[in-house]
Protein backbone atom coordinates (compact mmCIF):
# COMPACT_ATOMS: atom_id res chain seq x y z
CA UNK A 1 0.00 0.00 0.00
CA UNK A 2 2.78 2.65 1.13
CA UNK A 3 4.33 1.96 -2.50
CA UNK A 4 0.84 2.37 -4.15
CA UNK A 5 0.36 5.70 -2.36
CA UNK A 6 3.98 6.99 -2.86
CA UNK A 7 3.84 5.93 -6.37
CA UNK A 8 0.63 8.22 -7.00
CA UNK A 9 2.15 10.59 -4.97
CA UNK A 10 5.22 11.08 -7.59
CA UNK A 11 2.60 10.83 -10.14
CA UNK A 12 0.74 13.68 -8.86
CA UNK A 13 3.73 15.98 -8.59
CA UNK A 14 4.97 15.08 -12.00
CA UNK A 15 1.15 16.18 -13.45
CA UNK A 16 0.95 18.93 -10.99
CA UNK A 17 4.72 20.80 -12.68
CA UNK A 18 2.74 19.57 -15.83
CA UNK A 19 -0.23 21.56 -15.33
CA UNK A 20 2.08 24.72 -13.87
CA UNK A 21 4.11 24.53 -17.17
CA UNK A 22 1.09 24.67 -19.38
CA UNK A 23 -0.19 27.59 -17.65
CA UNK A 24 2.78 29.22 -16.43
CA UNK A 25 5.48 28.39 -19.08
CA UNK A 26 3.29 27.66 -22.51
CA UNK A 27 0.20 30.20 -21.40
CA UNK A 28 -0.34 32.96 -24.59
CA UNK A 29 -2.67 35.32 -24.15
CA UNK A 30 -4.70 36.22 -27.53
CA UNK A 31 -6.30 39.17 -27.71
CA UNK A 32 -10.07 37.59 -28.72
CA UNK A 33 -13.01 39.38 -30.08
CA UNK A 34 -16.25 39.12 -28.44
CA UNK A 35 -17.73 35.84 -28.23
CA UNK A 36 -21.20 37.49 -30.01
CA UNK A 37 -19.05 37.24 -33.15
CA UNK A 38 -19.11 33.60 -33.12
CA UNK A 39 -22.24 31.44 -34.17
CA UNK A 40 -22.31 29.17 -31.33
CA UNK A 41 -20.63 27.29 -28.05
CA UNK A 42 -21.91 24.16 -28.48
CA UNK A 43 -18.89 22.56 -30.52
CA UNK A 44 -16.82 23.97 -27.89
CA UNK A 45 -14.43 21.12 -25.52
CA UNK A 46 -16.15 20.03 -22.58
CA UNK A 47 -15.32 17.03 -20.16
CA UNK A 48 -17.58 13.98 -20.20
CA UNK A 49 -20.21 13.05 -17.83
CA UNK A 50 -19.28 10.42 -15.52
CA UNK A 51 -22.13 7.89 -17.06
CA UNK A 52 -20.64 8.76 -20.55
CA UNK A 53 -17.20 8.04 -19.08
CA UNK A 54 -18.92 4.50 -17.44
CA UNK A 55 -20.36 3.60 -20.48
CA UNK A 56 -18.00 3.87 -22.77
CA UNK A 57 -15.36 1.99 -20.10
CA UNK A 58 -13.23 4.25 -18.21
CA UNK A 59 -13.84 4.76 -14.10
CA UNK A 60 -14.28 8.72 -13.88
CA UNK A 61 -13.20 8.46 -10.07
CA UNK A 62 -9.67 6.67 -11.27
CA UNK A 63 -8.79 9.34 -13.70
CA UNK A 64 -5.51 11.16 -12.82
CA UNK A 65 -5.43 15.35 -13.20
CA UNK A 66 -9.12 15.15 -14.18
CA UNK A 67 -10.02 19.06 -15.41
CA UNK A 68 -12.53 20.19 -12.65
CA UNK A 69 -13.23 23.91 -13.66
CA UNK A 70 -10.93 25.36 -10.70
CA UNK A 71 -7.79 24.36 -11.96
CA UNK A 72 -6.31 26.87 -14.48
CA UNK A 73 -7.33 24.97 -17.40
CA UNK A 74 -10.74 24.30 -17.44
CA UNK A 75 -13.69 26.82 -16.28
CA UNK A 76 -17.57 26.00 -15.36
CA UNK A 77 -19.95 26.26 -18.16
CA UNK A 78 -23.34 25.37 -19.74
CA UNK A 79 -22.57 22.29 -20.97
CA UNK A 80 -23.98 21.75 -24.57
CA UNK A 81 -25.83 17.91 -24.47
CA UNK A 82 -26.61 15.27 -22.09
CA UNK A 83 -23.45 13.37 -22.30
CA UNK A 84 -21.05 16.11 -21.26
CA UNK A 85 -20.42 17.78 -18.01
CA UNK A 86 -20.58 21.43 -16.82
CA UNK A 87 -16.49 21.59 -17.08
CA UNK A 88 -15.42 23.17 -20.32
CA UNK A 89 -11.89 23.03 -21.02
CA UNK A 90 -9.86 26.10 -21.86
CA UNK A 91 -6.28 24.56 -22.85
CA UNK A 92 -5.73 23.74 -25.82
CA UNK A 93 -3.10 21.73 -27.19
CA UNK A 94 -1.31 21.34 -31.59
CA UNK A 95 -0.32 18.37 -32.98
CA UNK A 96 0.71 16.84 -36.51
CA UNK A 97 -1.80 13.65 -37.43
CA UNK A 98 0.24 10.78 -39.23
CA UNK A 99 0.28 12.96 -43.03
CA UNK A 100 1.93 15.99 -41.33
CA UNK A 101 -1.66 18.22 -40.78
CA UNK A 102 -2.49 20.42 -37.86
CA UNK A 103 -4.85 19.58 -35.52
CA UNK A 104 -6.04 20.72 -31.91
CA UNK A 105 -6.70 18.37 -29.07
CA UNK A 106 -7.70 19.27 -25.25
CA UNK A 107 -6.36 17.60 -22.21
CA UNK A 108 -9.12 15.66 -19.85
CA UNK A 109 -7.12 13.55 -17.69
CA UNK A 110 -4.96 10.06 -17.64
CA UNK A 111 -5.44 6.72 -16.13
CA UNK A 112 -4.16 3.58 -15.38
CA UNK A 113 -4.97 0.05 -16.05
CA UNK A 114 -7.07 0.47 -13.06
CA UNK A 115 -8.92 3.32 -14.73
CA UNK A 116 -10.38 0.70 -16.86
CA UNK A 117 -13.84 -0.69 -15.70
CA UNK A 118 -14.10 -4.04 -14.86
CA UNK A 119 -16.57 -5.16 -17.27
CA UNK A 120 -16.79 -5.75 -21.56
CA UNK A 121 -17.20 -2.06 -22.07
CA UNK A 122 -13.70 -1.78 -19.76
CA UNK A 123 -12.28 -4.00 -21.89
CA UNK A 124 -13.26 -2.59 -25.24
CA UNK A 125 -11.69 0.34 -23.75
CA UNK A 126 -8.45 -0.64 -23.60
CA UNK A 127 -8.30 -1.94 -26.58
CA UNK A 128 -9.19 1.23 -28.20
CA UNK A 129 -6.74 3.09 -25.89
CA UNK A 130 -4.56 0.76 -27.49
CA UNK A 131 -4.99 1.14 -30.81
CA UNK A 132 -5.05 5.01 -31.31
CA UNK A 133 -1.62 6.52 -30.14
CA UNK A 134 -0.02 9.41 -29.85
CA UNK A 135 3.54 10.31 -29.76
CA UNK A 136 5.45 13.02 -27.57
CA UNK A 137 8.74 14.04 -28.63
CA UNK A 138 10.89 14.84 -25.00
CA UNK A 139 13.60 17.23 -25.60
CA UNK A 140 17.23 15.14 -25.71
CA UNK A 141 17.92 17.02 -22.23
CA UNK A 142 15.25 16.05 -19.92
CA UNK A 143 13.97 12.82 -18.56
CA UNK A 144 12.59 10.71 -21.98
CA UNK A 145 9.23 9.24 -20.37
CA UNK A 146 8.10 12.58 -19.22
CA UNK A 147 5.18 14.93 -20.49
CA UNK A 148 5.32 18.76 -20.79
CA UNK A 149 9.09 19.08 -21.50
CA UNK A 150 8.43 18.84 -25.47
CA UNK A 151 10.90 19.36 -28.31
CA UNK A 152 7.87 19.75 -30.42
CA UNK A 153 4.46 19.58 -31.31
CA UNK A 154 3.27 15.82 -30.42
CA UNK A 155 2.01 13.73 -33.11
CA UNK A 156 -1.39 11.97 -33.42
CA UNK A 157 -2.67 9.22 -35.42
CA UNK A 158 -5.74 9.46 -36.95
CA UNK A 159 -6.25 6.71 -39.21
CA UNK A 160 -8.55 3.69 -38.69
CA UNK A 161 -11.54 5.72 -38.10
CA UNK A 162 -10.59 7.79 -34.95
CA UNK A 163 -13.51 10.19 -35.06
CA UNK A 164 -16.38 7.22 -35.03
CA UNK A 165 -14.31 4.52 -33.04
CA UNK A 166 -12.70 6.35 -30.03
CA UNK A 167 -15.38 8.39 -28.40
CA UNK A 168 -13.44 9.41 -25.34
CA UNK A 169 -10.37 10.27 -27.33
CA UNK A 170 -8.10 7.38 -25.53
CA UNK A 171 -4.42 7.57 -26.44
CA UNK A 172 -2.04 5.34 -25.88
CA UNK A 173 0.78 7.59 -24.54
CA UNK A 174 4.55 7.02 -26.80
CA UNK A 175 7.63 9.15 -25.89
CA UNK A 176 10.03 9.03 -28.96
CA UNK A 177 13.96 9.48 -28.21
CA UNK A 178 16.79 9.15 -30.34
CA UNK A 179 19.52 6.71 -29.75
CA UNK A 180 22.88 7.18 -30.43
CA UNK A 181 23.13 5.48 -33.69
CA UNK A 182 21.40 8.82 -34.64
CA UNK A 183 24.96 9.84 -34.32
CA UNK A 184 26.36 7.34 -36.21
CA UNK A 185 27.45 8.63 -40.18
CA UNK A 186 24.34 6.92 -41.40
CA UNK A 187 22.02 8.47 -38.75
CA UNK A 188 23.59 11.63 -39.39
CA UNK A 189 23.46 11.87 -43.19
CA UNK A 190 19.31 10.42 -42.42
CA UNK A 191 18.74 13.36 -40.07
CA UNK A 192 20.74 15.92 -41.90
CA UNK A 193 18.18 15.04 -44.88
CA UNK A 194 15.07 15.22 -42.69
CA UNK A 195 15.89 18.64 -40.78
CA UNK A 196 16.17 19.68 -44.65
CA UNK A 197 12.19 18.69 -45.51
CA UNK A 198 10.88 19.39 -41.82
CA UNK A 199 13.10 21.72 -40.47
CA UNK A 200 14.56 21.64 -36.16
CA UNK A 201 13.32 21.12 -33.18
CA UNK A 202 14.09 23.10 -30.14
CA UNK A 203 17.02 21.02 -28.91
CA UNK A 204 18.76 20.70 -33.00
CA UNK A 205 17.10 16.88 -33.59
CA UNK A 206 15.20 16.93 -36.78
CA UNK A 207 10.98 17.84 -36.21
CA UNK A 208 9.13 14.41 -37.10
CA UNK A 209 5.89 15.48 -38.96
CA UNK A 210 4.40 11.99 -40.02
CA UNK A 211 4.36 8.84 -39.30
CA UNK A 212 6.23 7.82 -42.21
CA UNK A 213 9.11 10.36 -41.32
CA UNK A 214 8.76 7.88 -37.85
CA UNK A 215 8.26 4.80 -39.23
CA UNK A 216 11.91 5.22 -40.99
CA UNK A 217 13.71 6.34 -37.87
CA UNK A 218 12.32 3.57 -36.28
CA UNK A 219 13.02 0.94 -38.77
CA UNK A 220 16.81 2.16 -39.11
CA UNK A 221 17.35 2.05 -35.09
CA UNK A 222 17.72 5.99 -34.69
CA UNK A 223 14.83 6.84 -32.51
CA UNK A 224 12.86 4.34 -30.39
CA UNK A 225 9.11 4.04 -29.23
CA UNK A 226 8.37 4.00 -25.60
CA UNK A 227 5.34 2.91 -23.45
CA UNK A 228 5.53 3.36 -19.40
CA UNK A 229 5.69 0.42 -17.77
CA UNK A 230 1.99 -1.52 -17.30
CA UNK A 231 2.44 -1.62 -13.50
CA UNK A 232 2.65 2.24 -13.33
CA UNK A 233 5.93 2.31 -11.85
CA UNK A 234 5.97 5.50 -14.60
CA UNK A 235 3.22 7.06 -14.19
CA UNK A 236 -0.54 6.87 -16.20
CA UNK A 237 -0.10 4.57 -19.90
CA UNK A 238 -3.03 6.31 -21.28
CA UNK A 239 -4.42 9.79 -22.01
CA UNK A 240 -8.00 11.56 -22.68
CA UNK A 241 -7.33 14.02 -25.23
CA UNK A 242 -10.50 13.96 -27.48
CA UNK A 243 -9.27 15.92 -30.98
CA UNK A 244 -11.45 18.96 -31.98
CA UNK A 245 -12.70 17.95 -35.43
CA UNK A 246 -13.13 21.37 -36.39
CA UNK A 247 -12.55 23.99 -34.68
CA UNK A 248 -13.82 26.43 -36.58
CA UNK A 249 -16.98 29.12 -36.27
CA UNK A 250 -16.17 29.67 -32.15
CA UNK A 251 -15.15 26.24 -31.62
CA UNK A 252 -11.96 27.77 -29.85
CA UNK A 253 -13.63 30.06 -27.18
CA UNK A 254 -12.32 33.62 -26.43
CA UNK A 255 -10.50 32.06 -23.26
CA UNK A 256 -9.27 29.30 -24.35
CA UNK A 257 -5.19 29.27 -24.69
CA UNK A 258 -2.25 27.46 -26.64
CA UNK A 259 0.06 25.06 -24.63
CA UNK A 260 2.33 25.04 -27.45
CA UNK A 261 6.53 24.67 -27.78
CA UNK A 262 8.82 26.81 -27.01
CA UNK A 263 12.71 27.72 -27.13
CA UNK A 264 14.90 27.78 -23.84
CA UNK A 265 14.54 31.43 -23.34
CA UNK A 266 10.68 30.77 -22.91
CA UNK A 267 10.25 32.36 -26.73
CA UNK A 268 8.12 30.55 -29.17
CA UNK A 269 9.14 28.50 -31.17
CA UNK A 270 8.53 30.25 -34.39
CA UNK A 271 9.34 26.76 -36.84
CA UNK A 272 5.99 25.82 -35.10
CA UNK A 273 4.53 28.83 -35.86
CA UNK A 274 1.53 27.57 -38.00
CA UNK A 275 0.23 26.71 -35.13
CA UNK A 276 0.36 29.26 -33.30
CA UNK A 277 -1.10 31.82 -36.01
CA UNK A 278 -4.27 29.50 -37.02
CA UNK A 279 -4.76 29.24 -33.58
CA UNK A 280 -5.32 32.91 -33.12
CA UNK A 281 -7.01 32.86 -36.66
CA UNK A 282 -9.71 30.39 -35.31
CA UNK A 283 -10.04 31.91 -32.29
CA UNK A 284 -10.40 35.57 -33.72
CA UNK A 285 -12.54 34.70 -36.91
CA UNK A 286 -13.70 31.76 -36.25
CA UNK A 287 -11.75 30.57 -39.42
CA UNK A 288 -8.66 28.77 -40.33
CA UNK A 289 -5.93 31.49 -41.67
CA UNK A 290 -6.15 32.52 -45.77
CA UNK A 291 -2.05 31.69 -45.76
Amino acid sequence: MKKVYNLLRNCSAALALLTVLLTAIFFVPINAHSASIFSSSNARPFDFTDAFYLQNGVNPAQIVNKRNGADGLSVFDVPPDNIHNNVRVKITIPAYDHSGNIWYWYLLGEIFQTGFTNNQAGAEARQIADAFKIFVFPKASGNPLVLGNNRQADMIDLRNGYFSNDPLGLWAIVFVNYTVRANSREGRKALEDLARKNGVSTDGTPIIKSLSDLTNLTRKGFVTQTIRALDGSQCPIWSLCPVIKDPRDGVIAPDAFLAFTRNADGSPFLTERAFIDNFNCLQQTGDWCDD
